[in-house]
């Protein structure tokens, strides 16, 4: 079993999934995910990192990534957004992104 970020027919068979044992795409380790604005916000729950998905059925799509943006343990926090501010959190900090397009 992985943590990975999968994609489901709706007969519930696997379309794709990522922290397979390639390693090249994330585990994500039950960091707090945000489905909103036809987009995914996911933290990695263990190292922090935040990441962009386009939900698409055909694949993993990553937009955009920051590397360890949060740094604490146990990040499992719901995310939340709000006139294009994401507000990410693990045990130790609070931050706010301005995710609006320029």
């Amino acid at each position: 079993v992985t943590d990975g970020l999968m994609c489901l027919t709706l007969d519930g068979k696997i379309k794709w999934q990522t922290g397979t044992s390639n390693g090249k795409q994330p585990n994500f380790n039950w960091g707090g995910m945000l489905l909103a604005d036809g987009m995914i916000y996911i933290v990695d729950g263990k190292r922090g990192d935040l990441r962009l998905v386009e939900p698409n059925p055909a694949g993993y799509k990553e937009l955009a990534a920051v590397k360890a943006i949060l740094g604490g343990k146990e990040i499992w926090a719901p995310l939340a957004l709000s006139n294009g501010k994401l507000l990410i959190r693990d045990q130790t900090q609070l931050k706010c992104l301005d995710v609006r397009l320029p």
